[in-house]
């Protein structure tokens, strides 16, 4: 065993601090002062940039309080619009004289673009409490516009005061380019037809394009329409007029809206008249009232632009047997005065049309099964809430059970429904309307486009409230 002693025997060895050189104690110093610097120096910064947060913060309330001032101080949405589009506001406002001069007085720039604004004022309305003054100048802002003349009769002694207001605007007849009469009295008789004529003798109407007189009463054609007078008409619609042998208009009228008188006399038979209506550009046409004395030739009448029909007469089907029409689009009927079987022996006449509205109209199932027939390529239909209900009653008896049937069903094409004027009557026919949805999606059909039209919501009662 070794000794300790023995110098062989290592010693153990201990820990022992040793000082810190000179260099050492220097260079901690020296880091120990960047490190205070650098604080200070972030210190300073932080304190800057508090101040820096401070006088934005101050400036955004500036900011913010100098937009609200402007805000205040701008003018009105209505000043600031462009000019075009104020001046169509005022246009489809249609001010008469003694407005136009209150909307002058709003503001210099009104009061700029009213009086420089020549359409604001080719709207001018003849009455007994319109002075020639104020006819006079319209036609001087008007300056060279195409006029709108709307005549207005009050009463019987209306007729000999307004001679003279229509004797100014007559010497500017070549810039007409249209003209409504209105006759307020309603009585029976009324000569407005023969009144226009009589003060528009030999007067010609080039730019003339749409014409209103209601109650004509003359049981001529107006001879300032004729072709040679107003070469350019393309709207027409004469209330109260007797079809008369010299109904002759331009080839080239769009519209045509004539109303008969009832009960009459005609001094010509419905069939040479129906003749002489224009069928070359013919795009519009409505007939209302009773019409008899005539046998029309099947196909004999040919409307070759005829989109829009709509009849409300006694005799619907003489009418569409009589004429052809390959792009009627649309057809509104009226079964109100109807005395016969407005669609029966008529066939598929009408393929193209694809809007069918009928707001007061009375269907059997047999009517329903006709009307489906001359229309066959129906998409969207107005019923009334009396017809809704037997549209929608599976009635047909159909040898094959994937037929339908509901004879609405056999419109292929429908895609949408309105149905007009439902009331606490038209819940009866709910189930078969709700049978029919059912039956509709079960047979994987597309869904419709369903519209209630004409509800009065002042006063629902409980049980329309109920069904919607």
């Amino acid at each position: 065993m070794r000794h300790a002693s023995d110098p062989s025997c290592p010693l153990p060895k201990f820990a022992s601090k040793v000082a810190p050189t000179k260099s050492q104690c220097q260079f901690a110093m020296n880091e120990l002062r960047e490190a205070r610097a650098e604080l200070v120096r972030l210190e300073a910064s932080a304190k800057d940039l508090l101040s820096q947060l401070l006088d934005v913060r101050a400036a955004i309330s500036r900011q913010r309080t100098k937009i609200n001032e402007l805000i205040r101080q701008r003018p009105p949405i209505i000043d600031r619009l462009p000019t075009e589009i104020l001046l169509s506001i005022l246009i489809h406002a249609q001010p008469n004289f003694r407005r136009k001069r209150q909307l002058v007085g709003v503001c210099r720039r009104w009061k700029n673009i009213i009086l420089d604004s020549p359409m604001l004022w080719s709207l001018i309305r003849v009455s007994c409490e319109e002075s020639s003054k104020s006819i006079r100048t319209h036609l001087k802002r008007s300056g060279n516009a195409l006029l709108d003349i709307l005549i207005e009769v009050e009463d019987w002694s209306s007729y000999r005061g307004l001679e003279s207001s229509l004797a100014i605007l007559v010497a500017h007849a070549h810039r007409w380019q249209s003209l409504c009469l209105v006759d307020r009295r309603r009585e029976e008789g009324a000569v407005l037809g023969e009144f226009i004529s009589k003060v528009t003798a030999h007067t010609e109407f080039p730019s003339l394009k749409h014409v209103i007189i209601p109650d004509f009463g003359d049981p001529t054609y107006p001879a300032f329409l004729s072709p040679a007078r107003a070469p350019a008409l393309e709207h027409l619609e004469l209330a109260e007029y007797r079809p008369s042998n010299d109904f002759l208009p331009v080839t080239t009228l769009k519209k045509l809206e004539l109303t008969f008188g009832y009960h009459l006399d005609l001094p010509t038979s419905f069939s040479s008249f129906l003749s002489r209506i224009p069928t070359n550009a013919l795009t519009a046409l409505k007939l209302k009232g009773e019409i008899s004395n005539w046998s029309p030739q099947t196909n004999g009448i040919h409307f070759p632009a005829l989109s829009i029909l709509t009849l409300m007469v006694t005799h619907t089907r003489r009418i569409l047997q009589a004429i052809v029409a390959p792009n009627l689009g649309r057809f509104n009927y009226d079964a109100s005065l109807e005395c016969d079987d407005a669609f029966s022996d008529l066939g598929p006449k009408f393929p193209n049309v694809r809007s069918l509205h009928m707001p007061c109209s009375f269907f059997d199932p047999p009517d329903i099964l006709l009307l489906c027939e001359t229309f066959p390529g129906v998409r969207h239909v107005e019923l009334n809430q009396w017809d809704f209900v037997e549209f929608f009653k599976p009635c047909l008896v159909t040898a094959d059970p994937t037929e339908s049937p509901y004879p609405i069903d056999l419109w292929n094409d429908l895609e949408s429904l309105s149905l007009w004027q439902p009331d606490d009557e038209w819940t009866r026919g709910l189930d078969d309307l709700l049978g029919w949805f059912t039956h509709r999606w079960k047979s994987g059909l597309p869904p419709l486009h369903v519209k209630l039209t004409g509800i009065r919501v002042d006063e629902p009662s409980e049980a329309m409230l109920t069904t919607l």
